[in-house]
Parts: structure tokens; sequence; C-alpha cells
């Protein structure tokens, strides 16, 4: 028969309360540009069937834990309608033309984002056709911080229902931690 192995919290001989540096997260600043270069097989907005009248552009949301989230004060809380409040830190592209667009290397800068955990945040990628009104959503992804990598990666999209399509946007991406 074997022993339970002990508990994986640091304590101290005194006590047996944890050692909060032994559970503390480490969180930094991120500096990031994204460079959206060109993207491919876009799908159309549900109910477009004209490729022709496509105006897709890229936005680009960082999404980061507050201050007031990481201690539950009240500002943090869920509010009565379920709805969050969009990402602070947001950038788009210009509108180009087409399913198959050159967005040219425009440049999304992201500096000095504070109170980063990188397997906590994440990026997210959304394809919209520029239109009157509200602009239809056409594709869209997500990655994890500590998944992005730096240099030239395609970001494969799947469509407004959630399906995966072949859809993919070129991007160079730069990041530091620090």
């Amino acid at each position: 028969m074997t022993k339970p192995l002990p508990p994986t919290t640091t304590t101290t001989p005194s006590t047996t309360t944890p050692n909060p540096q032994a559970l503390a997260v480490k969180h930094y600043t991120m500096h990031l540009t994204i460079q959206i270069l060109a993207a491919q097989s876009l799908p159309l907005p549900p109910g477009d069937d004209s490729p022709s009248s496509f105006r897709p552009y890229v936005k680009v949301e960082v999404h980061v834990e507050e201050p007031g989230e990481r201690h539950g004060s009240a500002d943090s809380a869920v509010p009565a309608d379920g709805k969050a409040k969009e990402g602070e830190y947001k950038a788009k592209t210009k509108s180009m033309k087409g399913c198959e667009p050159d967005f040219k290397g425009q440049e999304l800068r992201f500096e000095g984002i504070p109170g980063v955990v990188p397997e906590l945040s994440f990026v997210r990628f959304l394809v919209r056709d520029d239109e009157v009104g509200r602009d239809s959503l056409a594709a869209w992804a997500c990655v994890r911080v500590d998944r992005l990598r730096e240099g030239y990666r395609f970001v494969h999209l799947v469509d407004a229902e959630g399906v995966e399509t072949e859809g993919a946007v070129l991007v160079r991406v730069g990041m530091r931690l620090s």
C-alpha cells in the first residue's frame, strides 16, 4: 500500500496556510503589434450572397483581466442583462473588397497593456462586412496570448455560426511581455 502524496502547496512549519508567493500568478505588461497582410476564402456573412458587394475589415480585440476583477470588486460583476462590455483594447483595419482581400500590411498596435496573464488573456479576430448601419459578422477566431507566436501566421476562421471554414487571415505578430 502506498502513502498519499503531500499537498502541492508550500506551507510553513508553524501553520498550514499556503504561502501566497507560491500561488501568485505573474502579471505582465504587453506590447503587441499585429500586421494584417491579406485574407483568403473569407465566408460571406449570413444572408449575403454577393461577393462583389462584400467589403471586409478585420477588427482585433485584446481581452485581459481588469484590475477590479482580480480582487472581486463590485465593478467587475456581470451586469443584470448578462451582457459584458466590449474589450477596452481594440483596433481595426480599413475596409477592402471581396473574399480574397489584400490588407496591404496594415498595422494594429496595442502598447503597454497592463495586467496580462498570458494563459488567461486572448486576442479575438473579427472579420466584418462594412455596411450602412450595423456591420455583419462574417468570421472570427480567438487565440490565447500564450499560444500567439511571433512571426508570420495564418489565423484560421470560423463563420458567424461557429462552423470551421476555409477562411484564413495572414498576419505578422510582434509581441513583448515585460
